[in-house]
């Protein structure tokens, strides 16, 4: 049935009445978030003005340190337990010892005699002579250990004699009007001072260094300029390397109190002391358990110490020939002679004998006078040498 008006009105979506147009905010409140707005940037402003200068923050800017090159590594070393001290050289080098002789240049020492002038020809042979050269054998570097204990050190510049004196400890220097104290360049290097002098003729130098420490002084002579002689590395690198060792450090003592002598010896060996008046002997072994049954084990050192009391003699050339007329009667056998003795010393300048001994017997027999006219020795036999038994020996010494 068709719908009329009325009905159809009945379902029609009633109208929703237009909403009211918003009145814009008045212009006061713009004026309030302005300032508010303005007000809190310049608090802030402020706060960090502030923390900037308390603080000071700074850049930071990484940086590159490069690392330092050792100019000396892969440098072989030569080490000298004897007289403790160690130096190193390039690997091209090679080290020997020579024959000391007496010293015509450089540095060197004459007799200390007080109150008078010494000519410089009348020298006396270093301890230890050590030659130092490169592959191709263009230049030679001397090293030497002098006793300085009853001699002065002399060195001569353009003419100028320098001097040490070991007793009273002071340098000196002689240009022809007497002698005056003086201070040599100092070098100072691994704990250790030295005393440079130079010299120079024909374009070359020739610098020298003068180590007194302890007992003895250690000179390193150095040539360098020329034609045929120019000394690569520097100085101070092969400087920076010498040092003096404690060869014994961690060394028990030993000491006879009937012959009043005591020394170091390393805490793996092995001492028997039954040496008395009229006793012998003494025996040092490279082993703490030197015996295998009744007999010395294969290749053991074995050292003897004996005490000798024997005629006196005037003067050191006339010992070492008694002592070599005696050795031919003795199971050392007659091998021995002038040419095969080698002089040593202990840490307080004491002087050692060394004679060569027989192939298959005695190797070597030591021999340290305890007495001013010779008649009072120390003699050590020694049997299977230990390369340590001659810094066992530089620490010998007698106590009374």
């Amino acid at each position: 049935m068709p719908l009329d008006v009325q009905q159809l009105s009945q379902y029609q979506t009633p109208q929703t009445p237009a909403p009211a147009p918003i009145s814009p905010p008045p212009r006061h409140r713009w004026g309030f978030l302005a300032g508010f707005f303005v007000l809190a940037l310049a608090i802030s402003a402020g706060v960090y003005f502030f923390l900037l200068e308390k603080y000071q923050v700074s850049e930071i800017i990484p940086t590159y340190t490069p690392r330092e090159i050792d100019p000396t590594a892969g440098w072989k070393t030569y080490t000298n337990a004897q007289y403790g001290f160690e130096i190193s050289l390039p690997s091209s080098y090679t080290v020997s010892e020579v024959s000391p002789q007496p010293r015509q240049s450089g540095i060197y020492l004459v007799p200390l005699q007080s109150g008078e002038m010494v000519e410089y020809r009348t020298t006396v042979k270093p301890l230890l002579s050590i030659d130092a050269q490169p592959g191709d054998n263009s230049y030679v570097i001397p090293m030497a250990v002098f006793n300085a204990n009853q001699y002065r050190f002399i060195a001569v510049s353009a003419g100028i004699e320098y001097g040490y004196n070991s007793v009273t400890k002071k340098w000196w220097q002689n240009n022809g009007n007497g002698q005056k104290e003086v201070t040599p360049e100092i070098v100072e290097i691994n704990g250790w001072v030295g005393y440079k002098f130079s010299d120079g003729d024909a374009g070359t130098t020739l610098q020298a260094i003068a180590i007194p420490h302890g007992k003895f002084i250690f000179e390193l002579t150095f040539i360098s300029g020329g034609d045929d002689s120019q000394l690569i590395p520097s100085i101070d690198q092969i400087l920076s390397t010498f040092k003096f060792t404690d060869a014994t450090a961690g060394w028990k003592t030993h000491a006879n109190a009937a012959f009043h002598f005591e020394f170091e010896y390393p805490q793996t060996w092995r001492v028997d002391d039954i040496l008395e008046i009229n006793r012998c002997c003494m025996d040092v072994y490279n082993s703490t358990n030197p015996f295998q049954g009744d007999s010395l084990k294969q290749n053991v050192m074995k050292a003897q110490f004996q005490d000798y009391h024997v005629p006196p003699s005037a003067s050191e050339s006339s010992f070492v020939s008694y002592w070599v007329s005696e050795s031919k009667k003795s199971e050392m056998g007659p091998s021995l002679s002038l040419d095969s003795t080698v002089n040593l010393h202990t840490r307080d300048g004491t002087k050692i004998f060394k004679f060569v001994g027989v192939p298959g017997g005695i190797a070597y027999t030591y021999v340290i006078p305890q007495t001013a006219d010779y008649s009072q020795v120390v003699n050590i036999l020694v049997w299977h040498p230990d390369p340590l038994l001659e810094t066992l020996l530089s620490t010998f010494k007698f106590t009374k």
